[in-house]
């Protein structure tokens, strides 16, 4: 039985839990997928375990106990969007995301190098690795890859 929905008791008021709104990972399909969603609305039942109803990527609704996912607040990138990697050595790596990817306890994007014209160390187009979220930037508008200057689309 639904005891409680998606408000709590400040003073004398109900207010919309704040947690509404925010953005998650559903832990329930790792180590497969990794799959970010939307908390849409959350409920306590009678035995006092949490439910949350989230609307992923995918369009999908997910309703399951609050300890299958993980809030996550840091910058998301959609796939096949352009990125630059900074390096602590100087300079940035043109990237491609590929997908979000959840390694141990936090998100990561896998990133392809396209090119390390403007970085202080090279790295092979293609290489291919997850990038912590933090080092990870929007590429400016209209900056081509190497792939995309030779006539190759990605």
């Amino acid at each position: 039985m639904l005891t409680k929905q998606g408000w709590i008791k400040v003073g004398e008021e109900l207010r919309q839990d704040p947690r509404i709104g925010k953005r998650v990972v559903c832990l329930s399909l790792l180590p497969a997928m990794t799959l970010l969603g939307t908390i849409q609305c959350m409920g306590r039942y009678a035995n006092g375990v949490e439910y949350w109803n989230v609307l992923t990527e995918g369009l999908m609704t997910d309703e399951a106990p609050a300890t299958s996912f993980v809030l996550y607040e840091g910058p998301e990138f959609q796939p096949d969007e352009r990125v630059q990697y900074s390096l602590d050595e100087g300079g940035y790596w043109l990237a491609t995301v590929l997908r979000p990817q959840w390694i141990v306890d936090h998100l990561r994007f896998l990133i392809r190098v396209e090119s390390s014209e403007h970085a202080a160390i090279k790295a092979d187009q293609g290489y291919t690795f997850a990038a912590e979220p933090g080092r990870l930037s929007k590429s400016l508008p209209g900056a081509k890859t190497l792939m995309e200057q030779h006539g190759c689309h990605v």
